[in-house]
């Protein structure tokens, strides 16, 4: 069975023991908050010498087998190796190789000082472990257990050292042995990897045994260091009360150490826990104490390295590996953080660190700094996605929490351990803050209701466990489901003041509850607001340099919308604009980037990237058909929409049979009274008045508000800035209205809003329209655009991709939803030729999420089941 699901069959098994075993395990955490300070200091004190001295041993085996290292350069290497070997076991090995490799050292030079580093430290923990098992059989409590095991690590020993020797004695074996390995690789390893690795392994072994003295140094930091260990643990137990005799100390020492090293789980989980704790009571020391000991050793020996190893390697990150991959650890711990903030807060202070609180800051300053963990958990966790998605407040926002977090861990209970991991983590997400760039999404309902359930379910959890593990402090012993519905309860009936308290800090806890929820909900409830109280907008300096360049370059039907004040603007640095509307985790571009053509292409990769590194989906909008190469460059995909209906002004005409059909229609309303004209500014208060009586009418009757984005909105500043085409009746009443808007550069005019009141006679808008075109050619227009015909001419071909394919079909069979073909058999008795119109998309996957995304920024005051209106939209009369 491979390791990793060793494993992971284990970790299974100790939840499933955590959760069996809960009661002894509240005893064993008892004892721990009880253990006396001082020892604790010595015993981490003593920790932190051998963490020394294992370095030093690593530095004196470098230093015999010719390759002197540093301390300072091995130290964040052997601490990254403990953590590597955890996670993917047998690897440990891999991060001194890597870095020696840096620096110019051979592969098998590194290999022979780590094997050498190995050697010492396996035959001095002999001499530890002989004086153990001598006193375990005198005190008759020698197991077979531990003699197999005592044979396994012999083994070991002269395996390892059985190769150094090889090497010195009998290179051309080892040479044979390396190359048969080669050979059985099937090409796995490099043509003479067996004789290049021999000869380095050689060479190596030469200067050690050239200086046996050399052997001397790394001997005696190997013994010193396993001393200090022993020393850690007879500290720990003086900790916890206990006075063990140095023979105990030796023999608990060396048993969960020899297990640590021969048993197959990862660093010995599991095994060491056990065996050290049977030892003790094998030894007369109780069992609670025992396991006491046995955990506090644990954490200080495994747990501390590999947290320190854990953060360095991350760190380190940046310029081993993708900095994305980077961020997602840092986004993963700072999720684990909060969950340890959360744990920290429900369990009480350790004993004698309690009671040095009690004489330095006042009871409201000790529980004010628990919620104060709480609150910064939930806001990490909440946080942990946006550091994901590399955003430069989440980054801010995240170190404050951190910094909050270090303050209230020591102010609520010295609780310096989950201090340390907090500060390690802000030190880490300073060195990456380069990497935090992206801007913030906006504002929406869906991320308000996804706040809201993560506030709702953190409450909870919180409760939960609270009232699990702190059952003591109350007058009732909550198990898992009794504490779910006390919660529930507290939770859903403010009237339930919750169960009797027994203890101050039950009280804090019952009282904390409603405080926790209170915020964590109160700041879902701004985060559902949040889209109607603040919008983002552009600056007057943005909004003017966007001006200036579309008046230059402006060349589309859709270039004044990219000016409304909706759009948000990026620049590219050849002089481009494009105007997009931030929907959620979209940025759905307007039409194509505004500028010189020639800058066209740079500028989609540029907005491409920009989006990319603010983690949004790009999308265009109605782009041209000009521009599909540049856009499949940068990587991204078009799917037909539609076509523009464009008429050639110079060739319109109501003459003969092609006009028949608008001729008729438009004759009989002038002959009725009807007439029509273009007006220019500035407009009386009282005709923009008769025109918003129009808009109101014409809004009531298609059941939904104004749109956005790729239209215009009834605003009297804004059709004050163009001119307007009014439709009177016989008795001088505007029954119906255009706004004219500009295409700037382009030799074509086209409009906006068009409303008309619904008692209006049929035929007013064709009235409309050709007085439209008249205008415009008097004006020496030569084109005029009747705007977009959603999914006209998409998909007609059997070779089509299967999504326009699907389109046409809707085209065709929709119209109980929206009529396709009647909008485009109106807009086709002008006589215009169509100009096909694309949606722009990343990929196959993104086009669902970039296709809602313009719905929702073209429709932003409608429901999510009536929300799709193309622009231009036309009834048809």
């Amino acid at each position: 069975m491979q390791r990793p699901i060793v494993t992971l069959l284990l970790a299974l098994a100790g939840v499933l023991a955590i959760y069996f075993q809960r009661q002894e395990l509240r005893a064993v955490t008892l004892a721990l908050e009880q253990a006396q300070l001082l020892p604790v200091l010595g015993a981490s004190v003593c920790q932190l010498g051998f963490f020394a001295l294992m370095i030093g041993l690593h530095s004196a085996a470098f230093q015999a087998v010719g390759a002197p290292s540093r301390w300072s350069q091995l130290a964040p290497v052997w601490f990254t190796s403990l953590f590597v070997n955890l996670t993917v076991p047998g690897t440990g090995a891999t991060a001194f190789v890597t870095d020696a490799n840096r620096r110019g050292i051979s592969p098998a030079r590194a290999t022979a000082a780590l094997l050498l580093v190995r050697v010492c430290d396996l035959a001095t923990f002999g001499l530890v472990l002989l004086g153990g098992l001598t006193l375990l059989w005198l005190h008759d409590a020698l197991r077979i257990t531990e003699l197999l095991a005592s044979l396994g690590l012999l083994v070991l020993i002269a395996l390892w050292g059985g190769g150094l020797v090889l090497a010195q004695r009998a290179p051309r074996l080892l040479e044979r042995l390396l190359t048969g390995m080669e050979k059985r690789a099937f090409g796995r390893l490099p043509m003479g990897w067996g004789v290049e690795q021999a000869r380095h392994a050689t060479e190596s072994a030469g200067e050690l045994f050239s200086q046996p003295r050399r052997l001397v140094l790394p001997l005696c930091l190997a013994l010193f260091a396993h001393v200090m260990d022993v020393l850690c643990l007879a500290f720990l137990g003086r900790a916890c009360g206990l006075h063990l005799t140095p023979g105990t100390v030796l023999a608990a020492f060396s048993v969960g150490l020899l297990f640590w090293i021969v048993t197959i789980t990862p660093d010995g989980l599991g095994a060491v826990e056990g065996m050290m704790s049977l030892t003790f009571v094998s030894l007369g020391v109780p069992i609670v104490k025992a396991t006491a000991v046995t955990l506090a050793f644990r954490g200080l020996a495994l747990w501390l390295p590999l947290a320190v190893g854990g953060l360095l390697h991350f760190s380190r990150l940046r310029r081993n590996i993708r900095g994305d991959m980077a961020v997602r650890m840092i986004s993963t711990l700072t999720a684990l953080m909060g969950l340890t903030n959360l744990l920290s807060a429900t369990l009480p202070a350790l004993g004698l660190r309690l009671a040095f609180l009690r004489n330095h800051l006042p009871l409201e300053v000790r529980y004010g700094s628990r919620l104060a963990t709480v609150l910064a958990a939930f806001a990490l966790l909440l946080l942990a996605q946006g550091l994901l998605r590399r955003k430069q407040l989440a980054h801010r926002l995240t170190m404050a929490a951190l910094v909050l977090s270090v303050v209230a861990h020591l102010s609520k209970g010295l609780d310096w351990e989950e201090a340390t991991l907090a500060l390690g983590l802000l030190l880490a997400l300073w060195s990456q803050r380069t990497k935090f760039i992206a801007r913030s999404d906006g504002p929406s309902i869906h991320q308000g209701f996804r706040v809201l359930l993560g506030a709702l379910g953190f409450t909870l959890v919180y409760g939960v466990f609270g009232f699990w593990l702190l059952d003591r402090h109350f007058a009732y012993n909550f198990g898992f489901r009794a504490a779910l519905e006390q919660t529930l309860a507290m939770f859903f009936s403010f009237s339930d003041s919750g169960p009797l308290p027994m203890t101050r800090f039950g009280h804090w806890f019952t009282d904390s509850i409603y405080t926790v929820a209170a915020t964590t909900l109160g700041y879902a409830l701004f985060t559902l607001l949040q889209p109607v109280l603040l919008r983002q907008h552009a600056t007057v300096a943005e909004q003017e340099k966007a001006r200036l360049i579309v008046e230059a370059h402006g060349r589309s039907s859709l270039a004044r919308f990219v000016l409304l004040s909706d759009k948000l603007y990026w620049f590219s640095p050849g002089g481009s604009v494009v105007g997009y509307a931030l929907v959620g985790r979209s940025a759905v571009a307007l039409g194509d980037p505004i500028g010189q053509q020639e800058d066209c292409a740079v500028a989609i990769e540029g907005f491409v990237a920009f989006c990319t590194e603010n983690d949004w989906e790009p999308a265009f909008y109605q782009t041209l058909p000009d521009h599909l190469d540049a856009y499949e460059t940068a990587g991204l995909q078009a799917l037909g929409i539609g076509s523009e209906a464009v008429v050639e002004l110079e060739s319109f005409t109501l003459a003969g049979r092609a006009g028949k059909s608008l001729r008729g229609g438009v004759g009989r309303l002038r002959k009725s009274g009807y007439t029509a004209e273009v007006l220019s500014p500035p407009y009386t208060p009282e005709f923009l008045h008769q025109l918003k009586a129009v808009s109101d009418d014409w809004l009531h009757q298609q059941h939904g508000g104004e749109k956005r984005f790729s239209l215009g909105w009834f605003d009297e500043i804004y059709l004050s800035a163009g001119p307007v085409t009014v439709v009177y009746d016989p008795g001088g009443t505007v029954v119906a209205f255009a706004n004219i808007i500009p295409e700037y550069q382009k030799s074509e005019s086209t409009i906006d809003l068009m409303r008309r009141r619904r008692s209006a006679e049929s035929g007013v808008m064709d009235l409309l329209f050709v007085t439209l075109f008249e205008w415009a050619k008097e004006q020496g227009f030569a084109t005029f655009n009747l705007g977009l015909s959603p999914l006209s001419g998409v998909g007609q071909d059997a070779t089509d991709p299967l999504v326009e394919r699907v389109l046409n079909l809707v085209f065709r069979r929709g119209g109980r939803f929206y009529s396709f073909e009647g909008l485009h058999a109106y807009k086709r008795k002008f006589q215009p030729r169509w100009e096909p119109r694309y949606l722009i998309y990343r990929s196959s996957l993104a086009l669902p999420q970039a296709a809602a995304a313009v719905v929702r920024a073209d429709n932003p005051n409608r429901s999510r089941w009536n929300r799709w209106n193309y622009r231009k939209r036309s009834e048809v009369t």
